[in-house]
């Protein structure tokens, strides 16, 4: 895919301004520099000018006679014969990685939540979930889901992946360095969603999960009332909440 890159680093998609034309979002030359972040007035915005010249050229765009500018016929056509969708060809800019996953694509589950939760089965970290963590993720108005609440006869990792695609956030509980919790973290990590880490231990943060901030929770009535209210911090910040 061509790229037009200003010297502020900016990606000029050919693709995202189909979209953004598409979507009546920016329609003329100076809605369009202000969406990629270019001041109209500034050279840079010969690099914008240039891809919209290249997009008419191409048959791609059409200018009307109020210097508006609209998708041409032809790109319904190319869509429809090759099977692209705009949005998706507008996310490939610089940086993204096209791959075709091992576990295939996701599936919505049959009911999505906000966050998925990935921590070792063991009877001890049990009320840690039950009565901890869905108490922070509730008070911030999200919904929760552990992989055990919705195991189905497909394969569990198939259930984890379709989760993790789904969710906006991810919580890990790295208490015991349980080795499915870090491939987990993995995943989550792949498809960029935010994970907040949790622990009872700074000692099961593995070193090169270091750089990331962690919650450490002490299993004591004051220290979970503590713990849920970090957690309900750090959630309202990694979704926006």
């Amino acid at each position: 895919m061509n790229y037009f890159t200003t010297s502020q680093s900016v990606p000029i998609s050919g693709a995202k301004m189909l979209l953004l034309i598409r979507n009546r979002i920016a329609t003329d030359f100076d809605s369009l520099c202000r969406e990629f972040g270019v001041d109209p007035r500034d050279y840079t915005a010969a690099y914008v000018r240039a891809k919209l010249t290249q997009l008419e050229s191409d048959g791609l765009v059409t200018q009307t006679s109020d210097d508006q500018f609209e998708v041409a016929d032809l790109w319904p056509r190319l869509q429809s014969a090759l099977d692209i969708s705009l949005r998706g060809a507008a996310a490939l800019t610089p940086g993204t990685i096209v791959a075709r996953p091992f576990f295939g694509v996701p599936v919505a589950p049959a009911e999505p939540h906000d966050v998925f939760v990935v921590m070792p089965f063991r009877d001890d970290l049990r009320p840690v979930w039950e009565d901890h963590i869905r108490n922070a993720v509730t008070a911030v108005g999200l919904t929760v889901a552990r992989a055990d609440d919705f195991f189905t006869a497909d394969s569990v990792v198939a259930d984890v992946w379709n989760a993790i695609f789904s969710a906006s956030a991810v919580i890990a509980d790295c208490t015991g360095r349980n080795p499915n919790v870090f491939y987990e973290i993995g995943v989550a990590h792949v498809l960029g969603r935010p994970v907040v880490l949790i622990t009872q231990s700074s000692d099961d943060v593995p070193f090169d999960l270091r750089h990331i901030r962690f919650i450490e929770y002490e299993y004591t009535p004051r220290g979970m009332e503590l713990f849920e209210q970090r957690l309900a911090e750090t959630l309202r910040t990694a979704t926006k909440a």
